[in-house]
């Protein structure tokens, strides 16, 4: 026993220098088998499960009972895995398409967000939001503007610009002169405040370094000429918090330069594609739309319908990796059934799965080779979207060792008729409107043989909720629907019209059909949700002692003081 203190003495140090380690979210707060729980996770699980809670205000106790939920959440990952459940290829084609997509998009923010949009310049803007400038501008057309096109050449624009400067120089009403030559048709010559990113960041330099009273310009912005002049700057008052916070500023400059990104991403899209030798696939491409527009003109929509050989095509395939017939069956398997148009012919099938999924794997390539899939926080979301579905691989697998047999339901429905008691009820429709003599109107000309739904759409009243409903359905006596139009509806009886009746400020109708008398729903009628009931009862009884289990089978340790440390 004397290697005791030694062992204890190295573990000590171990998780002392994981506590230190330079990325506080990479500390290790627990570990479990062969797998480590990040400060990082538990903030994320932390602030999943205490949304409306700032972090620093948890106690010690709500830290642990959301570190035991991800304990938990790891158990069930290490069991399924150890069970074979992630080697389903459905799984495994699914998996890595989330992966692909996971860390194509933290590549993606990378490489043409963060670089449009950098820190230096986010700074920069957060600043200038301090500050209201108001603005008078005169955009001069020309021959190279798209957004604002005019006949007269880049030179001659730049001549009436000058002009233009010499009179808003002048003038001792630059609002309205600035007003009157402005010729963009995307906005007045009078800026108050200035938005900023209207003009790009260039154009929010020079403004924001400007005195009031600046003449600006002319300046050549996309082929056409901008000459401004400043004329009130105030501090930024009533700010929106979303809107006046980095997040917010960032999203304002990223849908300014949706143009820019847009050039960025098909720029390297096609160096990606071209850098991993991505190909297309044109003649099993044309095989397989014309087998999946045969399958969703013929089947009956189940996606077992495809042979081993229509799930075998390559359609496409760029690196190491194929784009087939079975990932796009795998991926859009729940709702391929409305969907299957969209790639039942050679060039959709080419360009709304086998292009996109070639422009997520050229991405997720460049993203690999670049480490974005070894950053903590892709890697977290990586693991989490793993662990969600081998959560369902789970529940799959425990419905598969469940049989609800037909004399179980039955026994269920014998010991639960009152249940399906349903008791008597009556067909109602109804037609409100504030105003009295118009639902007076539509009781006669229905009593005159119109058409009750016809009045109603005619009637386009502003009543909203309960009140502005049409068909009610079929409605007992105790309804918790209005207590007068159920009473007004019974009292006509069946296949009657009544009315009008006030309802606080509004004027009803009703149109009665038929009477349901009381009975009780037959056995064939609710067989389907007793089965789902009981198969989750029993499913809820085995996810229960599966949860014993491997909470007794897997051991853990937990780092009480980075737990204690976190928020």
């Amino acid at each position: 026993m004397k290697f005791m203190p030694i062992f204890l003495a190295i573990i000590c140090i171990t998780m002392l220098f994981l506590a230190c380690s330079e990325d506080p979210d990479a500390r290790v707060v627990a570990r479990i088998g062969n797998e480590s729980i990040t400060a990082g996770e538990l903030q994320a699980k932390l602030k999943e499960i205490y949304y409306n809670k700032p972090l620093h205000s948890l106690t010690d106790q709500e830290k642990t009972d959301a570190l035991e939920r991800l304990l938990d959440d790891y158990r069930k990952t290490i069991w399924a895995k150890e069970k074979g459940l992630d080697q389903d290829p459905e799984f495994q084609t699914v998996s890595l398409f989330n992966k692909a997509r996971l860390v194509a998009t933290a590549f993606y923010d990378e490489k043409i967000v963060d670089g449009m949009i950098t820190p230096a310049l986010l700074d920069q803007y957060f600043l200038w939001n301090q500050t209201n400038v108001e603005l008078a501008v005169i955009t001069v057309g020309s021959n190279q503007s798209e957004q604002v096109q005019n006949a007269r050449t880049l030179e001659e624009a730049l001549e009436v610009a000058n002009k233009h400067k010499a009179e808003l120089a002048a003038t001792n009403n630059p609002a309205g002169a600035a007003s009157r030559l402005n010729e963009s048709r995307f906005g007045q010559g009078h800026h108050n405040p200035y938005q900023l990113g209207s003009f790009g960041a260039s154009v929010d330099s020079l403004i924001y370094q400007a005195k009031v009273g600046d003449i600006i310009g002319p300046y050549n912005h996309k082929g056409a000429y901008l000459v401004m002049r400043v004329l009130s700057r105030q501090p930024t008052a009533n700010k929106n918090p979303k809107q006046s916070s980095k997040a917010g500023i960032k999203r304002m400059l990223r849908g300014k330069m949706r143009g820019m990104e847009q050039e960025l991403f098909n720029k390297y899209t096609e160096e990606f594609i071209e850098k991993y030798n991505g190909q297309f696939f044109d003649d099993q491409i044309a095989t397989f739309a014309r087998e999946i527009h045969q399958w969703g003109n013929s089947s009956d929509g189940d996606v077992n319908a495809f042979t081993d050989e229509a799930r075998s095509r390559t359609l496409g395939s760029i690196g190491d990796q194929e784009i087939t017939s079975g990932d796009l069956i795998s991926i859009y398997k729940q709702n391929l059934r409305k969907d299957f148009v969209h790639f039942a012919e050679p060039e959709k099938l080419r360009d709304n799965f086998v292009k996109q999924q070639m422009n997520l794997f050229a991405w997720y390539l460049d993203g690999k080779a670049h480490g974005t899939d070894q950053k903590s926080d892709v890697k977290m979301k990586v693991a989490k979207d793993v662990s969600g579905r081998l959560s369902q691989q789970i529940e799959n697998y425990l419905g598969e060792q469940i049989e609800i047999s037909d004399a179980q339901v039955a026994a269920y429905y014998n010991e639960n008729q009152k249940t399906y008691f349903q008791p008597e009820a009556l067909e109602i429709w109804q037609i409100g409107s504030t105003n009295e003599d118009r639902v007076k109107d539509i009781l006669r000309q229905a009593k005159s043989g119109s058409d009750f739904a016809d009045l109603n759409r005619n009637n386009r009243g502003n009543l909203r909720g309960k009140k502005g409903k049409f068909s009610l359905g079929y409605q007992p006596r105790e309804s918790n629907h209005i207590p007068e139009i159920i009473q007004l509806a019974y009292q006509a009886g069946p296949n009657q019209l009544s009315g009008p009746i006030k309802v606080g400020n509004e004027f009803f109708i009703v149109k009665t059909g038929n009477l349901r008398p009381e009975y009780t729903r037959p056995l064939e009628e609710v067989a389907v949700s007793i089965r789902t009931e009981l198969l989750n009862r029993e499913k809820s009884k085995l996810r229960n002692e599966l949860l014993d289990k491997i909470r007794t089978n897997y051991a853990f340790r937990i780092n009480e003081s980075v737990l204690r440390s976190i928020g």
